[in-house]
């Protein structure tokens, strides 16, 4: 009896465990539905709000970070090219390794086709959206948070995630191109809480080190593409103490080793910052390290209103912003100080009982400490958010959904907070929409910016240069002299660029030698430093083209002093120094430019004209052919080379060149080509009577009964 009890008891036992395992399988295989439905849902909403990104042209930073830099563009990964885009371009700091190996990336499959870095910037915002969801609702079933929010997860994870995604102020960081620094930054610190949070709460012990190992690798990758990703290390660990540990007395005297290497790291880093680096000099810059530390936490309090109230009008890329003077002017200064301590207090006094809201404050503030504290940097930049602002809506999405769920009794309270919370995404997502309109052409874009920070310098000089680029110096002077005008610039670097582009633009515009030379003057007597490469460079070019080669020649050597590892520089040196007669040297000079940057057409010309003068024509043939194929409607090029071949007897290859520069001159006559073709200060001056010879010659041969024409 005994063991027909015990096997039937057995039986039931088997049974029981059959239908929990049955149970557990159900649930994994709910919530793996409820991952797939966040994924699809997220996929398709974010591919919607931001589906008219994709053609957006190159902005503002984009030139000198991605189109107009050798580092990245290569056509293939080659590991020479890898080192390259490994290497550092600013004192002691390798300048964002991983972001740059994707722009290569990018430009070895599309060249600089815009749509393929649009899709690219896409995804790594939908992967950084998407594993904040898994993130956040993990981190809601954590045993601390579990009886509260556990039962509401999925709802709040899903929310949270919506609102982030879909905020505009993100756009800058999604949109904006070159600003995958800080998405792709974004993207690797997710992933790496996500991967802690995972080994932290995994059982194995082998997959403990796997989720570690992924831990570190995506901090590595976050840290790679942005610096201010370096608050990392310091966010998993007030995590763990805050939402898996718990802030207790015990849990804190234990980490307390810790939390002075912490500060001890950060004031250590502040000394050598300050002290021993030149990163943080404010020479150049309008306002002082101290005025920046008062003006931040009005920043920080401007920050959380946008991603409160996030509507068109409101956003910019560049905000005209008061900078704070004392504690007191503004008189909005002390107050904003004091509201950002006692956001800290609460936080830090709160974290045993609401640990959650305390880290989202914490999280928020921390991650805004690298950008928004004692570095020289412009005040305010919305693309800065884009890390702070993860955990920003989670209290908010909290509250709606505790909200929903307390009237679950009263279905027309539900519709209602139901009909709000599609308001707002629907808001927010044509907000993110009308947003990557103004970034569809530069042109759009700083006028967006002149209409809402009407009296900045900034935009109004970028129109100005739009407008130079189309040919319109006249309106691109009228431009900038309104941004001079204006006097409102962040820093003298700035001031100086406007006064070195007027002085081209004169230059360029109305030959106003006089204007262009003061507008330089007064470059060089601002900052030395910062003007001296370029405007010496260009006065250089004045005096050559006013034929006082003395004066072009000392300004062409304090170029090179300034910049010498500038092809611009060292080409424009050459030219001064074949005007002067000084064949070796200028062949000197051109091959220095070609050695630093080798698709460089004017030190080609320089080096065909100086090697056609030393009378070794192959050379001169060779760099002529060569500077064509970078400038194949160039007719000073083609006359250089039609009168080389007949300087070697190559009959057949100078009537082919005649054919072609008959073709090019539309017509024209060879008086009017020549003419034409007297560009000042081109390397190369046609001799005419070898010219009008050959022409005729030509002309006799081919036409035999028109030989006058």
């Amino acid at each position: 009896m005994n063991g027909t009890y015990s096997n039937t008891a057995g039986k039931g036992i088997h049974r029981k465990g059959h239908i929990m395992s049955i149970g557990h399988r159900q649930e994994h295989l709910s919530t793996r539905r409820k991952h797939i439905f966040a994924f699809v849902s997220l996929f398709t909403f974010i591919l919607i709000i931001y589906g008219n990104s994709f053609h957006g042209a190159w902005q503002f930073d984009d030139f000198d970070n991605i189109v107009n830099n050798p580092q990245i563009r290569t056509n293939e990964l080659t590991k020479g090219s890898g080192k390259q885009t490994f290497s550092p371009i600013h004192y002691l700091i390798l300048s964002r390794p991983v972001a740059k190996l994707s722009f290569a990336l990018n430009y070895s499959l599309g060249g600089l086709n815009v749509f393929g870095y649009h899709l690219l910037n896409l995804i790594i915002h939908f992967t950084a959206s998407f594993f904040l969801y898994l993130l956040l609702y993990n981190t809601l079933n954590l045993p601390l948070l579990k009886k509260s929010y556990g039962y509401l997860s999925y709802e709040i994870a899903l929310l949270a995630m919506f609102l982030w995604a879909s905020s505009p102020v993100n756009v800058n960081a999604v949109t904006y191109i070159v600003q995958r620094m800080t998405s792709l930054a974004g993207m690797g610190y997710v992933l790496s809480m996500y991967f802690y949070l995972k080994a932290r709460t995994s059982e194995g012990r082998v997959w403990k080190i796997a989720f570690f190992l992924i831990c570190a690798i995506t901090g590595c990758l976050a840290i790679g593409s942005k610096e201010n990703a370096a608050t990392l290390p310091v966010s998993i660990f007030i995590y763990d103490l805050f939402l898996i540990q718990g802030t207790t007395f015990e849990n804190i005297k234990k980490h307390t080793p810790i939390i002075i290497l912490f500060l001890t790291m950060v004031i250590s880093g502040t000394v050598y910052l300050l002290f021993f680096t030149p990163i943080v000099d404010y020479q150049y810059w309008t306002f002082t390290m101290g005025e920046r530390l008062l003006t931040e936490p009005r920043v920080f309090l401007f920050y959380i209103s946008l991603l409160l109230y996030p509507v068109h009008s409101r956003l910019a890329l560049d905000h005209d912003f008061q900078i704070s003077r004392s504690f007191l002017e503004p008189w909005s200064t002390l107050p904003a100080i004091l509201i950002i301590l006692f956001l800290l207090f609460y936080a830090f006094r709160m974290s045993k009982r609401h640990p959650l809201l305390s880290f989202c404050i914490l999280f928020f503030f921390l991650n805004h400490l690298i950008e928004g504290t004692i570095i020289p940097l412009d005040l305010v930049f919305e693309h800065r958010n884009y890390i702070p602002s993860m955990f920003f809506f989670v209290p908010f999405a909290i509250i709606i959904t505790k909200a929903f769920h307390h009237f679950s009794y009263r279905k027309s309270l539900q519709l209602v907070i139901f009909c709000f919370m599609t308001f707002i995404l629907v808001t927010q997502g044509y907000t993110v929409s009308a947003r990557n309109e103004v970034f569809k052409s530069p042109d759009s874009l700083w006028k967006d910016s002149a209409l809402k920070s009407p009296f900045l310098s900034r935009p109004r000089a970028s129109l100005g240069f739009i407008y130079a680029g189309q040919g319109n110096f006249q309106k691109a002077i009228e431009e900038i002299e309104t941004a001079l005008q204006l006097s409102r610039y962040a820093d003298l670097e700035q001031l100086v660029l406007y006064h070195v582009s007027l002085g081209s633009f004169y230059f360029v515009a109305n030959y106003k030698d006089d204007l262009s030379l003061s507008h330089y003057e007064k470059a060089l007597e601002i900052s030395p430093r910062i003007a001296s490469p370029l405007v010496y460079h260009n006065m250089a070019f004045i005096m050559l083209n006013r034929g006082n080669l003395g004066k072009a020649h000392e300004y062409g050597e304090k170029a090179i002093s300034y910049a010498p590892n500038n092809e611009l520089a060292h080409s424009n040196f050459a030219r001064i120094l074949l005007k002067e007669g000084k064949l070796k040297e200028a062949i000197n000079e051109a091959s220095r430019a070609l050695s630093i940057h080798p698709d460089f057409p004017a030190s080609l010309a320089v080096l065909g004209e100086a090697y056609r003068l030393n009378g070794n024509y192959e050379r001169s043939e060779h760099y002529w052919e060569e500077f064509i194929k970078f400038d194949p409607t160039n007719i000073p090029a083609f006359l250089a080379l039609l009168e080389l071949s007949h300087l070697q007897g190559k009959k057949d290859k100078s009537a082919a060149l005649i054919k072609k520069l008959l073709v090019l001159s539309q017509g024209k006559s060879i008086l009017e080509v020549l003419k034409q073709s007297n560009v000042k200060n081109f390397p190369y001056t046609p001799d005419p009577r070898i010219i009008s010879m050959l022409f005729q010659k030509y002309h006799k041969i081919n036409n035999p009964e028109n030989t006058g024409s």
